[in-house]
């Protein structure tokens, strides 16, 4: 394809894809790597059914390298990665050599030079390097996107997009939402885009857009393998989507949807807050400062593009700022900074060309060539380090240790992704541990998929509503010969757990037990415990240290050492809990949660001072969070230091409005300070929100003493009639009420 008449421009477009390729297929995961990657190692070998929305234009691209004899299954669907990450690398700069075109600047060497100094960094940021080195979505998504993008620019901003190239581009969107589905959130953005590009005239313009629409829905077509595949009950049939309702929930994520809306506005906006420290991060200083300007210089000098990429953050944002903390949830956007950047660097350069003697000229080109190689070179080595993965092998040691250290013909309950995708890739795709029976929990309620997997097995999943139904399960299974493990999520599975007293720890996972179980079982699974810890677990955690960015395996086993501290706890034995929770901040110690968990032990030990300092850190961790400023609250109030106490509880109000504790414990400082008006409306906040009958009561009577206290004696009245009806045998509000 011709990109420009200039033959180095042509050469530029060539090492903007080749660079990163090699770049990354020589830092490549040689094997499984964490989280969703797992999955995608395995759904295109057997054409399998994913999470929603399925990523079917991945899978499917996918199944043709699988094809390719070359390394594991696993290497193979990280090459493809790779290489849509290099692709999208290409298409940065292809996009930035458009945008600078649009502004009547000749691409000759100089500025070819320029722009691929500062558009090709983006490959080296440390969440693009990383994801590219792994089985991922995002680069595949990525390349598609700016490549939709490029199609509907031309270099000219007068010049009118070809029928045609817009098709194409309504064909590649449709393609892009078979490896994210976001790309509906960016809808609006090309939507303007394809307007803007085409004939005027509100008329032609619909026409044209209908007709990219049209081709848009042809792309969509890719996910009607979903439905053909899952009925032929594949070994992953993720939702079962061969029916409408289940296919329609799957694709657009339905099951995401109360996730994303239940987020505080704050934790939004402190998301939003953290994206110029992750382009400086991952891209640079200069990228953030350049992309500043380059984005005022397409404002006033080409605004379509300028308002398309508005509109495209905007619905990324809406997606991401939602629940990413993490760098890796802005890489389109470290796209467009690195793409403005360019711009910026293009027209300061061509600018300063302007009226130079042949000396100056030479200076100019020298630098150019400096900057073009040693701007990339400087990005690759500051994050070489942090985003290769050649070496890494954590994610199989910790997969394969799991079901290497379970019994024979035993089951297993999972919550986490990272157990329940690699248990599946390497049953179906290896045929290691087959004798296992392995489902994630939310499988229990498809009874068909024990038949549809584990044909041999013998076992009927019955209806399961309440967490009795767990129990007669797992003892029925029990009393088949088999031994039943759950995954430590179990906790935070919304009601829907096993008794945790029936629960022992064995490595990564905990055994059930039936009631009564006998001591030498006790006993014997004890001793499991600690042989599997020592040959599956402690060389991954040996090895930590050698990963700081992987911050996957810090919450894994950060997080089962808590869980197992927390069960420790609730048995009574503080010394235990306190040894694992330890250890569990030794490997997380970035972790509010685990540093709140400390001080409830702290305090259990009798060292106040103690439990402060964890609950100052966790405040200063995240200070965010309602239960941090709650917690130290509470321990400013047994301090007595009751104006501290007061502010933290204020804070932990902001964050919260259904954080009960804090609003009761703020009403009654306020009404100790003689604020009965302030401390009204948190009282009735806690009253509203407390979920504990004695919590409720006491919120109630200090609302009495509100109410009271300034003059509003019919709503006492009132109130203390509504508290006999609930609490009749109460002698106090029995006492209130005859007053």
């Amino acid at each position: 394809m011709a990109v420009d008449n200039n033959k180095y421009n042509r050469i530029f477009v060539s090492a903007s894809f080749i660079i990163p390729a090699l770049t990354f297929i020589s830092t490549l995961c040689p094997g499984l790597y964490w989280r969703d990657s797992m999955e995608f190692d395995q759904i295109p070998f057997n054409l399998d059914i994913g999470h929603p929305a399925g990523s079917a234009t991945f899978s499917l691209l996918g199944k043709i390298l699988d094809s390719i004899p070359l390394g594991s299954i696993s290497f193979r669907s990280n090459l493809l990665s790779a290489l849509a990450t290099a692709a999208a690398t290409m298409c940065c700069y292809l996009l930035a050599v458009r945008l600078v075109q649009r502004r009547n600047i000749e691409i000759d060497v100089k500025v070819s030079l320029v722009i691929f100094a500062t558009a090709v960094p983006f490959a080296f940021a440390t969440s693009v390097w990383t994801w590219a080195n792994a089985s991922e979505v995002y680069g595949l998504h990525e390349a598609f996107i700016f490549f939709a993008a490029w199609l509907l620019l031309e270099p000219s901003k007068k010049q009118i997009v070809p029928l045609r190239r817009a098709l194409f581009a309504g064909l590649i969107l449709g393609l892009s939402c078979g490896a994210h589905i976001v790309t509906l959130l960016y809808g609006p953005a090309f939507i303007f885009l394809v307007a803007v590009s085409g004939p005027s005239g509100i008329l032609n313009r619909l026409k044209r857009a209908l007709c990219v629409g049209g081709f848009f829905i042809l792309g969509l077509s890719v996910f009607i393998y979903l439905p053909i595949r899952s009925a032929t009950e594949p070994p992953f049939d993720w939702g079962n989507p061969e029916f409408l309702e289940a296919f329609i929930a799957h694709i657009t994520g339905s099951n995401y949807k109360e996730t994303l809306s239940g987020l505080p506005i704050w934790n939004i906006l402190r998301n939003m807050s953290l994206l110029p420290g992750f382009i400086i991060s991952e891209l640079s200083w200069p990228h953030l400062i350049f992309a500043i300007i380059g984005f005022g210089m397409l404002l006033k000098k080409d605004l379509a593009p300028a308002i398309f990429m508005i509109i495209m953050t905007m619905g990324h944002l809406f997606l991401y700022a939602r629940d990413w903390s993490k760098a890796l949830g802005y890489m389109p956007l470290f796209a467009f900074a690195a793409i403005l950047a360019a711009i910026a660097m293009a027209v300061m350069w061509k600018s300063f060309q302007k009226g130079n003697s042949d000396k100056e000229s030479f200076v100019v080109n020298a630098a150019s060539f400096l900057l073009a190689f040693g701007w990339p070179m400087t990005s690759f080595f500051a994050h070489v380090d942090q985003a290769s993965l050649a070496d890494h092998d954590l994610a199989a040691l910790h997969s394969r240790g799991n079901l290497s250290a379970l019994p024979e013909f035993s089951v297993a309950i999972i919550d986490q992704d990272n157990l329940h995708y690699s248990a599946s890739y390497y049953q179906s795709i290896e045929g290691y541990r087959e004798d296992i029976i392995e489902m994630h929990y939310t499988q229990l309620f498809t009874p068909e998929f024990l038949s549809d997997r584990y044909p041999q097995s013998g076992i009927v999943i019955p209806q399961i509503k309440n967490p009795e139904d767990l129990d007669a399960f797992s003892l029925a299974l029990i009393t088949k010969g088999r031994r039943v493990f759950w995954d430590y999520g179990f906790p935070d599975m919304r009601n829907f757990a096993p008794k945790q007293d029936r629960l022992i720890s064995r490595g990564l996972l905990f055994e059930y037990l039936e009631p009564y179980a006998p001591s030498n079982k006790l006993k014997k699974i004890l001793v499991e415990d600690q042989i599997v810890k020592m040959r599956y677990l402690e060389p991954v955690i040996s090895r930590i240290p050698l990963w700081p960015e992987d911050f996957t395996v810090q919450e894994t086993y950060g997080s089962l050492f808590m869980r197992q501290s927390k069960m420790r706890f609730d048995a009574g034995d503080i010394d235990g809990s306190y040894n694992l929770l330890t250890k569990a901040i030794g490997i997380q110690p970035s972790d509010a949660g685990m540093q709140r968990n400390m001080v409830a032990v702290q305090i259990r030990r009798g060292n106040w001072d103690l439990a402060k300092l964890h609950a100052q850190r966790a405040v200063q961790l995240n200070p965010l969070s309602s239960e941090s400023h709650q917690l130290l609250g509470k321990i400013y109030l047994a301090e007595e230091k009751f104006d501290m106490a007061q502010k933290e509880f204020a804070i932990a109000c902001k964050l919260s409005k259904i954080d009960a504790i804090s609003a009761f414990e703020l009403g009654k400082l306020l009404l100790r300070n003689g604020k009965a008006d302030e401390a009204i409306p948190y009282l009735i906040r806690s009253l509203q929100y407390s979920i504990d009958a004695i919590a409720r009561h006491d919120s109630a009577l200090l609302l009495y003493k509100a109410y009271l206290d300034t003059g509003k004696k019919l709503l006492a009245r009132n109130l203390v009639k509504k508290l006999v009806a609930i609490y009749p045998n109460d002698e106090l509000i029995n006492k209130l009420s005859r007053q």
